[in-house]
């Protein structure tokens, strides 16, 4: 039997949910108090599921909050993905922020699917083959 198992530990994942309009000054705040709310030691790695908030930002808001994260580069070693509905404005200027932010070393992604952004947060799964006995 062909089968993929994957554990998944609360620890490795957080999902932040933001209740306000994401706008330069919430979102670099946001990015901030998510990374450095999360225990370092486990160091997980970070959902924002915006999929229900406005984004009220500008390319020029979108330099300034991966600024943020170039200042403070060390909170920024894992992933962030974002999760956002695909028919808005808001995809489009967090694409671009991934786009920014990857060229800059900082990990984001951005997606419409909450499978796909989970996915590609789970770290690489080990592969554990059974003996194989005839």
């Amino acid at each position: 039997m062909d089968l993929t198992i994957q554990v998944v530990h609360a620890k490795e994942i957080v999902r932040v949910i933001p209740h306000v309009v994401l706008d330069s000054k919430n979102m670099g705040e946001m990015l901030l108090v998510a990374v450095t709310l999360t225990i370092p030691a486990e160091d997980p790695n970070i959902l924002f599921d915006c999929r229900m908030t406005t984004v009220q930002m500008t390319l020029t808001d979108v330099t300034g909050v991966v600024k943020v994260a170039l200042d403070h580069r060390d909170r920024f070693r894992r992933k962030l993905a974002f999760l956002l509905p695909k028919d808005g404005i808001g995809y489009t200027l967090i694409k671009f922020l991934e786009v920014y932010a990857t060229n800059r070393g900082i990990r984001i992604q951005v997606f419409d699917s909450f499978e796909e952004a989970f996915n590609w947060l789970m770290p690489s799964p080990t592969a554990v083959t059974p003996d194989d006995d005839g």
